[in-house]
């Protein structure tokens, strides 16, 4: 398994701006936020 932190994910966001939304929605299903239908 590989963690990935908030912080990179950010870091990755400022650098790529069109994976914005895919990076914060994969995190809210991922952290659980948003149940997996």
């Amino acid at each position: 398994m590989h963690i990935i932190s908030r912080t990179k994910l950010r870091q990755f966001s400022g650098k790529h701006a069109d994976a914005v939304n895919a990076i914060n929605t994969w995190y809210k299903i991922a952290s659980g936020s948003i149940p997996i239908m």
